[in-house]
């Protein structure tokens, strides 16, 4: 397929940074950095998310830069860096501040727990720092380090159900979870249907569900997972479950990604069994088999069944996709990752003899030099794929069909609900895939 030069731009460790932000509306972010810092915004905006609104028409920007270049910081003045904080402690919608080092700055030890405490006046909002990360870790890494700081600072509320007698305000008879650790990577109707197909299964086993980090809304509404009884931790932030986990005395249940019918059994198997509701799981997932099965058995045989299939993502939900994929009759033949290493993600076949060839960052031109590589794409059906993908495997010979998925999506936008997630998610997900392959069928007509 294609040598795509240098078109191919990975997303950096700050991406992942202006991805949790942009999660949570009233929280600004100050870069301690040059002005470089600003122009990787449109990694998110407007190019991925429509909706977002880290840059302001108003020219308050919800990511703010200290001009930090080489020379500054080699003066060691900390004078430009307080005067922003102090800039965004004063906006009227300003809730909390995040506060990260670029790496050039993080060299020099600068000392930011110091330098607050000598403010006269202190800030009136809470400023948190997020470890820098750019050397050494990648977008993944931003999110689940913003997620992991919060989750130390923020103040949670205080009610636990286990703190409160039956019948007293704000006990509850049903019991209380939280989810922590989707990825919100933006505030278009696909990621919001996720958490909102989450919160339908998860309500159907006579579960509250007091709180989702992040969800898109306030930074107060993140003190209600303080009142859960358990956190249901997913993989992009398991660190930021876990700090939760132990400051609210909640159980703890680790998930793996509900993609797919089998995923989806297994996500409610296990919620049920951690919240004694293993009888209401079973019965929801019978009474969703049923409604699914009805709406897939006919498009499964004649439209999927031994379609072969390229899958382009972040380790978490190429892993995912391989599984839900294969369960509707489709071979995984290629799996690209577009992170800086598999995040602990081990690489298997979901069944016997059919492992897909893996790659893991894949530069320019790397595809079309592996002769295998290149020899199974121009064999594949269709594409499963996040943006980075497409320069990679369209050429002037074909265009291959393609279904865009995760982040980046810069091509496709969802202004209704489309989820990925869950029994919803799966009906969602085989729609688009045979709506791509009609398509390309009709074009070659």
């Amino acid at each position: 397929m294609s040598d795509a030069g240098d078109r191919v731009t990975y997303p950096t460790y700050l991406t992942g940074v202006y991805l949790a932000v942009n999660a949570i509306r009233d929280v600004y972010l100050v870069v301690d950095g040059p002005n470089c810092a600003f122009f990787r915004i449109p990694q998110i905006q407007p190019n991925h998310d429509w909706l977002s609104d880290l840059v302001r028409t108003s020219g308050l920007h919800r990511v703010v830069e200290t001009d930090a270049t080489p020379s500054r910081v080699a003066q060691g003045s900390p004078a430009l860096l307080l005067e922003r904080l102090r800039q965004v402690d004063g906006l009227p919608d300003c809730a909390a501040i995040l506060l990260t080092p670029m790496a050039h700055v993080a060299i020099t030890g600068r000392q930011y727990p110091t330098l607050l405490e000598g403010l006269d006046p202190p800030l009136d909002h809470a400023v948190i720092q997020v470890e820098t990360g750019s050397l050494s870790g990648d977008w993944l890494d931003g999110y689940a380090n913003t997620l992991t700081a919060l989750a130390h600072h923020v103040d949670l509320a205080p009610a636990h159900q286990a703190d409160l007698a039956p019948g007293t305000a704000g006990a509850s008879e049903r019991p209380r979870v939280a989810l922590v650790g989707h990825l919100l990577h933006r505030n278009e109707a696909d990621a919001t249907a996720d958490l909102a197909e989450l919160r339908r299964l998860i309500t159907a086993l006579d579960l509250e569900v007091v709180g989702a980090w992040p969800d898109g809304g306030a930074w107060a509404d993140l003190a209600a997972v303080g009142r859960a009884d358990t956190i249901l931790s997913l993989p992009y932030a398991r660190e930021a479950g876990r700090v939760l986990a132990e400051r609210t005395k909640a159980s703890l249940v680790e998930l793996d990604l509900p993609l797919g019918m089998d995923a989806t059994g297994a996500f409610l198997r296990q919620v049920g069994e951690a919240t004694d509701r293993a009888a209401e799981a079973e019965a929801l997932i019978d009474r969703e088999l049923g409604r699914v099965f009805g709406r897939l058995e006919w498009i499964v045989a004649h439209e999927l069944q031994g379609r072969r299939v390229l899958v382009a993502s972040d380790p978490y939900l190429v892993s995912a996709l391989r599984t839900a994929l294969t369960e509707l009759g489709c071979k995984v033949e290629i799996e690209l990752v577009f992170a800086r290493n598999d995040h602990g993600v081990v690489p298997s076949p979901p069944r016997p003899g059919q492992a897909p060839r893996h790659y893991v960052a894949p530069t320019p031109g790397r595809l079309s030099a592996d002769a295998d590589g290149d020899r199974l794409c121009r064999a594949i059906d269709l594409g499963v794929v996040c943006s980075l993908a497409i320069d990679l495997l369209q050429d002037e010979d074909r265009r291959l069909p393609l279904v865009e998925v995760g982040f980046p999506s810069y091509y496709t936008h969802a202004l209704h609900p489309q989820p990925l997630l869950g029994y919803d998610g799966l009906l969602c997900l085989v729609s688009r895939l045979v709506t791509a392959l009609r398509h390309a069928g009709f074009r070659q007509m």
